[in-house]
């Protein structure tokens, strides 16, 4: 160590896993970048990288030039020791959005089902998302799913087991934005520090800090990736839904899809935006539910005849995941925009809700 520099000896260690050097064509088949090497390298930068920003923005840029080692990288970028400058926290996101766009082109049309890639990306995309926004969000959707697992709801355990999955995921999170160190590689885990952790995890929502209501210590500038998301959704906006000009510069088929939808509510909720959230959950219920407007119907008035509502077992138990819509409903009394005709002026058809 006397001889050699650390920081040039990790250098050298990430370029090697990496196959970098090289162009990526002209790799023998032996050097081909592997899954399971972008995971090493990955898992290594938070040791390896420390508390210093400048490497960690120099290997942020290292990354995103590999396909598709972004949504590797991603989690473990630092949060809170050190900070990261903000714009590097939004070139993330703008890469990975930019990949499952590419990814969806790729595959012809969005109407197919996702293959298990395409769908893993765009849930690494939407953690993503949710990890870097303002806390106060983060916490919103803990006592959201809380508040729906404690609804008498007829759950399929297939949708129990993912709300519970979802909820936990969320806590830990929140948790990291809390207590992440560049010094924690050094927390070598053991039977009693798992038990540890998950009680932390179960115990965030029993000791949250006063939730402030804005988005002051988001790690990324909220407001400018609304502008790039708002213009895949037409809906939102009953002009340019009704201007036919053909003028748009975004490709059709990457136009009202169900990432767009998720992520602009996502980023609605960070700004406290309630009534532009609900319209995007509500048209990814309109768009892409799978299960016909009479079944959700007849389970509708069976939950206020019966105070019992079953989720369909069609085997897609993705939509139970929306079941905390109705506690941000219930939280921030959205009930009246339900009744407001004119809530979606560019839509015609029923509205499920």
């Amino acid at each position: 160590l006397r001889k050699h520099d650390v920081n040039n000896i990790s250098n050298v260690f990430l370029q090697k896993v990496l196959c970098l050097g090289k162009p990526i064509d002209d790799r023998p088949q032996k050097q081909k970048l592997s899954i399971r090497r972008l995971e090493l390298a990955a898992k290594s930068t938070p040791a390896l990288l420390g508390g210093n920003s400048q490497r960690w923005k120099y290997w942020i840029n290292e990354f995103s030039r590999l396909p598709g080692a972004l949504f590797v990288l991603w989690d473990q970028l630092p949060v809170r020791d050190p900070k990261l400058p903000g714009d590097l926290y939004k070139t993330v996101l703008n890469k990975l959005y930019s990949e499952i766009e590419d990814m969806l082109l790729f595959e012809g049309t969005i109407d197919k089902p996702l293959d298990m890639v395409v769908e893993k990306a765009i849930k690494s995309f939407l953690r993503a998302l949710s990890a870097w926004g303002p806390t106060h969000a983060l916490q919103e959707k803990v006592e959201f799913h809380e508040y729906f697992l404690k609804l008498p709801i007829q759950e399929t355990q297939q949708t129990k087991n993912a709300n519970l999955r979802y909820l936990e995921d969320r806590q830990m999170l929140l948790e990291r934005r809390r207590t992440q160190s560049a010094a924690g590689y050094l927390k070598f885990p053991s039977g009693s520090q798992n038990q540890s952790s998950t009680q932390s995890g179960a115990a965030v929502t029993k000791n949250r800090l006063p939730m402030i209501g804005s988005s002051s210590d988001s790690l990324f500038d909220i407001k400018s990736l609304l502008p790039q998301l708002s213009s895949r959704l037409i809906y939102l906006n009953s002009d340019q839904s009704n201007s036919g000009d053909g003028e748009s510069e975004v490709s059709s088929s990457l136009l009202n899809t169900k990432i767009a939808f998720d992520a602009f509510a996502e980023l609605s909720v960070m700004n406290m935006d309630y009534e532009t959230a609900l319209k995007c959950y509500l048209l990814v219920g309109h768009l892409f539910a799978f299960e016909p407007l009479e079944e959700i119907e007849e389970s509708a008035i069976g939950y206020v005849n019966k105070g019992k509502y079953k989720i369909p077992d069609d085997g897609n138990y993705s939509s139970g995941l929306y079941g905390f819509v109705i506690a941000m409903i219930e939280k921030h009394h959205l009930h009246r925009l339900l009744l407001e005709q004119d809530f979606f002026p560019g839509i015609s058809t029923p509205l499920i809700s």
